[in-house]
């Protein structure tokens, strides 16, 4: 005989699927979704996010697994760094700005931070989470890049993905790396692939990078510093980065608590 999930168990269990397509959802979308009041939400909500599940928000929820770090690993990934660099990223933002925007944890920080956007803008992105969760915010146009998509990441690569950024000019590209040093950026060589293309379409690179990554090497070099770009991070960098940074003209851009 098939076991029957009770229902608050199964209604929890569709909030965390809805949360893994929609990373950041409010009460109200969830009850229409579910077709259950919002009153009931709230308690689910609530429960959840003690329990570790979930992570409340101002009327809402963000999803924890896949796109947005577990607790426990909140201190080691930087969150609240990461959301200052966002929110310093967002303030460059100009209306009609065409962003190249390169998939990872730190981007789907920024992601959360684009829903104050209240003017248009054009984003060009190569990982469907972050499209799925800006395209929330109706004066974003999102353009979701064709590829070969990675497993458990939502981030398509390869030939046609880089054919695809050809195509496009942008204003800004927004991407991080898997570490820095003097010599420059460093990512696994996909990913890299990707993120370097997106710099050359576009007339600045901003280059969100927070702290633990320096000094760090990948697999691949994908840039050498360059003066079109500018270094949005959580503290200066070391003596030698600096130095290195100072020779290429890089600006560097410190997001301060405030």
């Amino acid at each position: 005989m098939r076991s029957v999930l009770p229902k608050k168990q199964l209604r929890q269990s569709k909030i965390l699927t809805e949360l893994q397509m929609y990373p950041q959802m409010t009460v109200r979308e969830l009850s229409e979704r579910l077709a259950v009041s919002q009153e009931t939400i709230r308690r689910d909500l609530a429960q959840m996010d003690k329990e570790g599940k979930i992570s409340r928000t101002f009327g809402g929820a963000v999803g924890l697994s896949n796109t947005v770090p577990g607790i426990d690993e909140r201190k080691n990934l930087m969150i609240a760094e990461r959301d200052r660099m966002s929110k310093l990223v967002v303030s460059k933002i100009e209306p009609n700005d065409v962003l190249m925007i390169g998939g990872g944890s730190t981007t789907m920080r920024l992601a959360l931070a684009l829903g104050s956007i209240d003017f248009p803008i054009t984003i060009v992105t190569h990982s469907l989470p972050f499209a799925t969760s800006v395209s929330r915010n109706s004066r974003i146009e999102v353009e979701l890049l064709p590829g070969k998509l990675v497993p458990g990441e939502g981030l398509t690569i390869g030939t046609n993905t880089l054919r695809a950024i050809d195509k496009f000019s942008a204003h800004k590209a927004v991407v991080g790396a898997s570490g820095i040093n003097e010599r420059g950026l460093y990512a696994l060589l996909e990913s890299g692939e990707v993120y370097a293309a997106m710099a050359e379409s576009a007339e600045e690179t901003l280059l969100l990078i927070d702290s633990t990554k320096f000094g760090v090497t990948a697999l691949s070099q994908y840039g050498v510093w360059s003066s079109k770009m500018t270094l949005i991070t959580d503290q200066m960098p070391d003596d030698n980065i600096r130095a290195a940074l100072d020779r290429a003209s890089v600006a560097i851009e410190i997001a301060h608590e405030v």
